[in-house]
């Protein structure tokens, strides 16, 4: 997005006394995203250097990134489960819970639809989990005044995802929307990998990978709840949703980390990998 014209725009609104939840989303318009794009994809042009446009939220940025790709520019995206599923009328109910960046859009479907269009189509490479969790007692502050605290201090961005983007995505693209569940790994899996350079050790089992893997109970039918996470945030914008294909293992190089819903890491197993030469994702139709 353009942060001079959202700074602006907040402090705008702040002036004016509109600083309630919902008054939030306005201050992010849809063009502020597409100007941000647009500017970025023309400085990728300029200096060839392939771009990653992370957070899609609308038709108006799609559409630039679309008009790129078509001309052989290497210009990738990724959108995140809030903004294929949540709009913003979640800042009527979940306040500043519902405070993300890029905001949640309108209501009226028309940028939910073109980014489901566009993850169907491989216009869109990845989804995202953008998890960004804040404490609850951060959160709640901001009811009276999204944007401040009332020590001046800003109302945090963000909300957890990490727990439920898999069983939300295979929930709403699988099952309702009837997408291949290939299709699911090549968003979550194998087209982040070959963009942030990691294929194919990241990103396709086959001999001389990492034994990544999830294994999903595609049948078990769970209910979201804050209180069932591993996560210490306390909350979650997509309480009391109902939901299949429940996480039953996860395995890192071959290392059993969860084991039927219970974890079983130990803290240093991680290891960090830097960034390759990014390979092009897959693209075109899933059906």
């Amino acid at each position: 997005e353009n942060g001079d014209v959202i700074e602006h725009l907040m402090h705008k609104a702040i002036a004016e006394g509109r600083t309630k939840p919902t008054d939030f989303p306005a201050t992010c318009p849809p063009w502020a995203e597409a100007e941000a794009i647009n500017r970025g994809i023309l400085m990728g042009a300029m200096t060839n250097c392939p771009m990653y446009i992370v957070h899609l939220t609308t038709q108006l940025g799609l559409e630039r990134i679309k008009d790129a790709q078509r001309q052989g520019q290497r210009v990738w995206t990724e959108t995140c489960p809030q903004y294929l599923l949540l709009d913003e009328t979640a800042m009527e109910s979940l306040g500043p819970f519902a405070k993300i960046g890029p905001p949640l859009r309108s209501a009226d479907g028309v940028n939910q639809n073109a980014l489901w269009d566009g993850t169907e189509n491989g216009y869109i490479s990845a989804i995202g989990s953008d998890h960004a969790p804040a404490p609850t007692a951060m959160k709640e502050l901001g009811w009276d005044n999204v944007f401040r605290a009332p020590n001046g201090e800003p109302i945090p961005f963000g909300a957890p995802s990490m727990e439920t983007i898999v069983p939300l995505v295979f929930s709403e693209g699988v099952v309702k929307r009837k997408l291949p569940i290939w299709w699911m790994a090549r968003m979550m899996a194998e087209n982040p990998a070959r963009i942030f350079g990691l294929y194919p050790r990241k990103g396709v089992i086959q001999p001389g990978s990492d034994a990544d893997l999830l294994i999903i109970d595609p049948d078990a039918e769970t209910t979201i709840k804050a209180q069932n996470h591993q996560s210490t945030t306390g909350y979650t914008p997509y309480e009391d949703w109902k939901v299949s294909g429940k996480p039953w293992m996860t395995m890192l190089r071959g290392r059993v980390l969860l084991n039927d819903g219970k974890l079983e890491q130990q803290p240093g197993s991680g290891e960090f990998i830097a960034a390759g030469k990014p390979i092009p994702p897959i693209a075109g139709k899933v059906r």
